[in-house]
């Protein structure tokens, strides 16, 4: 049995599936986690193909993730 996904799973997950990229400041204002990575990967466990992609800027690097 697949684990349910709990409210800040489910927000991500529909923004991904409206086509959104979701980055950690995305989520933050989605849902206010702060823990992207945990919420990615409970999706991952539930069965959801999420895809993870490195992005860099002049003062930082960060995952993004979208479907």
């Amino acid at each position: 049995m697949k684990p349910r996904l709990g409210r800040q799973a489910q927000a991500i997950l529909a923004a991904m599936l409206e086509g959104q990229t979701v980055s950690p400041m995305d989520a933050m204002r989605l849902c206010g986690s702060w823990r992207l990575a945990a919420r990615v990967g409970d999706l991952k466990e539930s069965g959801w193909n999420v895809v993870s992609e490195r992005v860099s800027d002049n003062e930082r690097t960060y995952a993004q993730y979208h479907i």
